[in-house]
C-alpha cells in the first residue's frame, strides 16, 4: 500500500508546485522582453556599454507596473492600453537624458513610427478592417 501511495503524493507535490513555476516563467519571460528592448535600442541606437546599464535600470524601475498592469484583469483593454502608454511615455523620459542629442533624434523617430509605443496590430485587426 504504501508503494502505491508514493506515485500519489509526487502528484500531488508536482501539482501543488506548478503555480510557483508558471510565476518563474512570467518573470522570466519579463526579463526576456527587457532584454529583447534593450538590445534593440543598442542595435539602433549604437548604445555604449555605460548607456546599456542605464537604459536596463529604467526598464527594471518600470517593470513592476508593467507586470502588475498585465496581471489586472479588471482593466478594459483600452483602459490597461492607455495605462501603457503612460508608463511608455514615463520610461521614454527618463531614456531620453541618458541619450547623445543624435542619438535623442534616432530614439524620436523610433517613437513617431510607432505613437504611444503601442503594440503592432496584427493581421487579425486587419482582415476586420476591412470587412
Amino acid at each position: 500500500m504504501k508503494k502505491s501511495l508514493l506515485p500519489l503524493f509526487a502528484a500531488c507535490a508536482l501539482g501543488a508546485a506548478n503555480p510557483v513555476f508558471a510565476q518563474d516563467k512570467e518573470k522570466d519571460k519579463g526579463a526576456d522582453r527587457q532584454q529583447v528592448r534593450i538590445e534593440r535600442l543598442s542595435e539602433t541606437l549604437t548604445l555604449s556599454d555605460g548607456q546599456k546599464v542605464q537604459v536596463a535600470a529604467v526598464f527594471e524601475q518600470f517593470r513592476p507596473q508593467v507586470e502588475a498592469l498585465r496581471a489586472d484583469s479588471t482593466l478594459s483593454r483600452e483602459d490597461r492600453a492607455a495605462k501603457m502608454q503612460e508608463i511608455q511615455k514615463a520610461t521614454s523620459e527618463r531614456i531620453t537624458p541618458i541619450l547623445t542629442p543624435e542619438q535623442q533624434a534616432k530614439y524620436a523617430e523610433m517613437r513617431e513610427k510607432r505613437p504611444g509605443g503601442g503594440p503592432k496590430k496584427d493581421k487579425k485587426d486587419k482582415t476586420k478592417s476591412e470587412d
